[in-house]
C-alpha cells in the first residue's frame, strides 16, 4: 500500500491508538499519522508509544 497523504485522528483514545498500531504494522510511516487530543497526559502517552506521529495537545479555547 503506498499512502502518501497524511492521516488524522480526533481524539487519541483506545480505538486510535489501535488504528495507528495497525497503520504503523502496515508500514504506513509514522511521519503520517497525526492525532489532535486534548489531554496532556493522553497526548505524551501517545508519543512515547508511537514515536514519530505528531500529536497536536491544544484545547479549544471555547473549552478553557
Amino acid at each position: 500500500m503506498n499512502v502518501t497523504s497524511n492521516i488524522a485522528f480526533i481524539g487519541g483514545g483506545n480505538m486510535a491508538a489501535a488504528m495507528i498500531g495497525g497503520l504503523i504494522a502496515a508500514r504506513i510511516p509514522a511521519a503520517q499519522l497525526r492525532v489532535a487530543e486534548p489531554s496532556a497526559e493522553r497526548a505524551a502517552w501517545l508519543r512515547q508509544q508511537f514515536a514519530g506521529i505528531t500529536v497536536d495537545c491544544a484545547v479549544p479555547q471555547r473549552m478553557l
